[in-house]
C-alpha cells in the first residue's frame, strides 16, 4: 500500500471513528427520550410526536369516522386524550397525510400507543436498512467511501430526526431507491408505481411528475398514476368525497401558515423557507412569490438533467436522480430536517458519475451539509440563514451539469458506433466522456 493509499484510509478512518462518536452523543439524549415515551410518559409535544398523529388518525379510521381526520378541533380532542393534557395546553398537530395512509395505521393504532410506537419505529429501520442496502449495491464507489457515507447517515441530525418524531421519511426513501433500481434495469412500470408511494407526502412527488411527463416516458408515468389512482380510491373509501375535500383545503391553507398548528417555515429546508430567513415574519406573499420563482428555477435544473429521452447507461439515471433528490427537497413548501435524509441518494450515487475537480466538489458539497444540518439552530441563531439549503442548490447544480454531460458523452458514442456499423469514419469515437460509462441497461426508457 502506497503512502497516499495510507493515508486516506487513516483519514477515512478517523472520519469514521468521529462519525461514531458524534452519533453517540447525539443519539444518547434523544433515545433517552424515546425511552421515556415508550414506557408511558406523556407530555406535550414529546418525542415520536408525529406519529402520535399518525396513530390518531389510524384510530379514526378503524371507528369509521376517517371523514373527520381533518378536522381540527377533533384531532385536538384525540391528542389531549393521547397526552393526558388539556386541550388548551398544547398546540394541535394536524394529520397532513392522505387519508388512505391513515387506513394503513389503523392496524398499529389497535395496539397500545407504547407498543405501536415500537413496531413503527422497528418497521423503520429495517425499511432504512433495505434501502441502505440496495443503494450500496448500486453504488459503483469503493466499500471505504461508501461506509463512511453510511456513517455519516446513521450519525446526522436527519436520521435521528426521523426516529425521534416517529417520522416516514425512511418509507419515502425505499421508495425512491427502488424507483431507481427499477429504471436502472429498464422496469419502467415499476419505477413509477414504486415511486407512487411518496404521495404519502404529496408534495415529494410534484417535481417527478412533471419531470417524467415532460419527458414523454409514458411507461413510467402509466405506473405512477396507476400508483395515485388506487391511493385515491383507498382515500375516498376512508374519508368519503368530503374528507378528502377536507384534506385539499388543509393543505391550501396549510400554505399560509407560519409559526402555528405544526408549520415553522423559519426552520424548514426549502426555498420558502430561505425566502421568509431574509425577507423576515408576516409577508407571506413575498415569501411565496420569491419561493416560487426560485422553484421554477429548480424545475429548470433538473429539466436539464432529466433532457435526455433514451439515456443508455446507468450513469445517466446516476446523475439524473442525484439532482432530483436536492430539487424535490428545495421545491418542497413543507421539508423538515428529516426530509434532508433522502440526500444519502446523491451522497451514494454522484461520486462514482464525476470524477476529478468535480468528484471533490461532491465532496466537499457533501459534507458542508452535513455540518450545517447538524448546526441548523445554532446557525439560524447567528446568520439568521439555513446554510444547507444554498448548499443543496449547489448540489443540484453540479448534478444537473454532470448528468447533461453524460447525456452528450452518450449521444458521441451512439453516433460514433452509428457511423462505424454503416462503414463510416466512427468521427466522434475520439471524445472522452468525462463521466464514467458503466454497462449498457437491457432496455432504453419509452419516449414519444
Amino acid at each position: 500500500m502506497s503512502a497516499i493509499q495510507s493515508f486516506k484510509v487513516l483519514g477515512l478512518g478517523l472520519v469514521c471513528g468521529i462519525f461514531i462518536w458524534i452519533g453517540v452523543e447525539l443519539g444518547s439524549w434523544r433515545f433517552t427520550d424515546i425511552y421515556a415515551t415508550l414506557t408511558g410518559a406523556r407530555a406535550p409535544n414529546p418525542p415520536l410526536d408525529d406519529f402520535a398523529v399518525f396513530y390518531i388518525a389510524g384510530s379514526l379510521v378503524r371507528e369509521g369516522r376517517g371523514g373527520s381526520l381533518y378536522d381540527l378541533d377533533v384531532v385536538r380532542t384525540e391528542e389531549s386524550k393521547l397526552y393526558q393534557r388539556g386541550p388548551s395546553d398544547f398546540e394541535v398537530l394536524p394529520f397532513f397525510n392522505p387519508p388512505a395512509f391513515a387506513a394503513a395505521m389503523a392496524p398499529l393504532s389497535a395496539l397500545s400507543f407504547e407498543l405501536a410506537a415500537g413496531v413503527f419505529v422497528g418497521l423503520g429501520l429495517g425499511v432504512f436498512a433495505f434501502a441502505a442496502l440496495v443503494l450500496w449495491r448500486c453504488s459503483s464507489l469503493g466499500m471505504p467511501e461508501k461506509a463512511t457515507i453510511l456513517l455519516g447517515v446513521l450519525s446526522s441530525q436527519a436520521f435521528l430526526d426521523t426516529i425521534f418524531h416517529g417520522q416516514i421519511t425512511f418509507f419515502v426513501l425505499a421508495a425512491i431507491v427502488v424507483a431507481f433500481a427499477a429504471l436502472t434495469s429498464g422496469r419502467w412500470f415499476g419505477a413509477g408505481l414504486a415511486l407512487s408511494v411518496t404521495i404519502i407526502k404529496p408534495n415529494l412527488l410534484v417535481v417527478p411528475g412533471i419531470l417524467f411527463v415532460w419527458q414523454k416516458q409514458w411507461r413510467i408515468v402509466l405506473g405512477l398514476m396507476s400508483g395515485v389512482c388506487l391511493w385515491l380510491v383507498v382515500s375516498l373509501a376512508v374519508a368519503g368525497p368530503k374528507g378528502l375535500l377536507a384534506y385539499v383545503n388543509l393543505l391550501r391553507e396549510a400554505a399560509t401558515w407560519d409559526d402555528r398548528t405544526g408549520v415553522g417555515v423559519y426552520w424548514m429546508y426549502g426555498w420558502n423557507a430561505l425566502a421568509r430567513q431574509l425577507v423576515g415574519p408576516d409577508k407571506h406573499w413575498v415569501v411565496t412569490l420569491i419561493a416560487g420563482l426560485l422553484t421554477a428555477l429548480t424545475v429548470v435544473l433538473c429539466a436539464l438533467a432529466f433532457r435526455s429521452r433514451s439515456p443508455t447507461d446507468p450513469s445517466h439515471w446516476t446523475a439524473q436522480f442525484a439532482a432530483l433528490i436536492p430539487g424535490t427537497i428545495l421545491s418542497s413548501p413543507h421539508a423538515y430536517r428529516q426530509e434532508v435524509l433522502l440526500l444519502i441518494i446523491p451522497a451514494m450515487l454522484l461520486p462514482s458519475a464525476t470524477h476529478g475537480r468535480t468528484r471533490r466538489i461532491v465532496w466537499i458539497l457533501l459534507a458542508g451539509l452535513w455540518i450545517a444540518v447538524a448546526s441548523q439552530f445554532p446557525m439560524l441563531d447567528t446568520l439568521r440563514v439555513n446554510l444547507a439549503i444554498p448548499l443543496m442548490a449547489a448540489l443540484l447544480l453540479v448534478a444537473a451539469l454532470s448528468a447533461s454531460q453524460a447525456s452528450r458523452a452518450s449521444a458521441a458514442r451512439e453516433s460514433a458506433a452509428h457511423l462505424f456499423a454503416s462503414g463510416g469514419a466512427p468521427t466522434a469515437a475520439g471524445i472522452e466522456p468525462r463521466l464514467l460509462a458503466p454497462t449498457t441497461p437491457r432496455s432504453g426508457p419509452p419516449h414519444a
